[in-house]
């Protein structure tokens, strides 16, 4: 998810065959983070015991563990999985502007206690 330069959000299947999406977090003109969901249930969920058995090998586990957790996920239908991906930019945007003003008051306060120096 992190190693794939897509400025829209959009849900991509995670190695667990879930679904999870991001926006990234701009602050001027450089990205600093991203705001991440996932665990989403595509629809085909849960995977086919084949499914499990090669997730179980892959992560060296066994497969009663998966098992237990598979429902342990979200259910959206497609309205909520667009309502996510519409919030996902403005939570996005909301920690940026904090992020930027956090940069602003420091900058002030470290010219404050510059002119305080004699």
């Amino acid at each position: 998810l992190a190693s794939v330069i897509s400025l829209e959000p959009q849900y991509r299947r995670s190695h667990l065959g879930l679904l999870c999406a991001r926006s990234m977090i701009r602050v001027g003109t450089e990205l600093k983070g991203m705001v991440v969901t996932g665990c989403i249930a595509p629809t085909n969920w849960p995977p086919s015991d084949t499914e499990i058995a090669g997730m179980a090998q892959e992560f060296s586990v066994n497969e009663a563990v998966i098992r237990e957790d598979l429902e342990q996920v979200y259910y959206l239908d497609k309205v909520q999985q667009t309502k996510v991906l519409t919030f996902l930019p403005q939570i996005a945007n909301i920690i940026a502007h904090i992020v930027d003003e956090r940069k602003q008051l420091v900058g002030r306060l470290q010219a404050i206690a510059e002119l305080t120096v004699l």
